[in-house]
């Protein structure tokens, strides 16, 4: 059994510097590849042997083609995938530091003017999964109000709703007010709530831990998951909570690894006959985190998103050297 999960958000060019240490502004080597939080959510799920569908918009030029090749080559449905011929493909500079930690510079475009069919209305009511995740679902029109039409459908709906804040200083710098008010209104609309340490004391205004993952349960977020990079994941559901370790590794690039590790979870949901009990079963989460923080820590091993993404015999491998 394989539920299907609908994906939705930004699909963008990632330039990642190959110069590691150095600024976006020092170096003059970039690597291209296939990136977006949400896209890269579908292709770790697909990737590992999941069903997944993106949805999103990316420009009628030669990146948007190698975007579009790139996600059906590892086997993601993009037949809600949108092509606009009036703007450019998104573009994002990647920096990297020695311990693959990121620094990011956007160009918007296209995923700007993503917009609502009848075809992405009818896939939603066909899914029982949907992942919002988008770094850019909350920087305007047409794409901030599909963005949030499609999530309160999602609820009205009954599916389970997996959401990722994608906070990119690079995007939203001092408009961080905005960004926190418009990611906690979605906080209640969400079975699944995953955020770095950094978004956790973001959009809670707390810098301690518990502090934060207490404020998020009074915004109405009852499952939620808190990275912490190597250090693996807190999980917090109605009052009780787990830790998971991550696999230790020498990372080259972090970049996709949440991404890969949410990707990691809603394929072990998908699994599940309920995924929505599940969140409640202590005793799986922990099984499923374990293998999600697999994905994540495997994803590290090499440069880019989308091609550092594990097949299920790496995970499992990876895994099972470390026990």
């Amino acid at each position: 059994m394989n539920k299907p999960v609908l994906c939705i958000g930004e699909l963008l060019i990632d330039f990642t510097s190959m110069d590691v240490n150095a600024t976006i502004a020092e170096t003059s080597n970039f690597q291209k590849n296939a990136g977006g939080a949400p896209a890269n959510v579908a292709a770790a799920i697909s990737k590992l042997g999941g069903r997944a569908f993106f949805a999103g918009c990316v420009g009628a030029d030669p990146f948007g083609d190698y975007l579009e090749q790139t996600l059906v080559r590892e086997g993601v449905d993009c037949r809600l995938l949108q092509r606009d011929s009036n703007h450019n493909t998104t573009l994002a500079f990647v920096s990297l530091t020695q311990g693959g930690e990121r620094d990011f510079s956007f160009v918007r475009g296209a995923d700007q003017y993503f917009q609502s069919t009848a075809d992405l209305e009818d896939c939603l009511s066909q899914v029982d999964l949907v992942h919002f995740g988008s770094a850019t679902g909350f920087l305007g029109d047409p794409f901030e109000g599909v963005y949030g039409s499609l999530m309160e459908a999602a609820r009205s709906q009954g599916k389970l709703i997996s959401f990722d804040p994608n906070y990119r200083d690079a995007l939203f710098g001092p408009r961080n007010p905005a960004f926190i008010e418009k990611a906690q209104a979605c906080l209640g609309q969400a079975d699944l709530v995953k955020v770095s340490e950094e978004e956790l004391f973001l959009l809670t205004g707390h810098a301690d831990r518990q502090a934060g993952l207490d404020a998020l349960k009074d915004l109405g977020a009852d499952h939620v998951l808190v990275t912490l990079g190597s250090q693996g994941v807190v999980y917090a559901s109605k009052g009780k909570q787990i830790e998971v370790a991550t696999p230790p590794i020498e990372a080259k690039d972090s970049t996709g690894a949440g991404d890969a590790f949410v990707g990691g979870v809603l394929y072990r949901l998908g699994q599940m006959e309920n995924p929505v009990d599940t969140l409640n079963d202590l005793q799986v989460m922990a099984a499923v985190l374990t293998f999600a923080c697999g994905v994540g820590a495997s994803t590290c091993l090499g440069f880019g998103a989308i091609p550092s993404l594990p097949t299920l015999d790496q995970v499992h491998q990876l895994l099972a050297e470390n026990r």
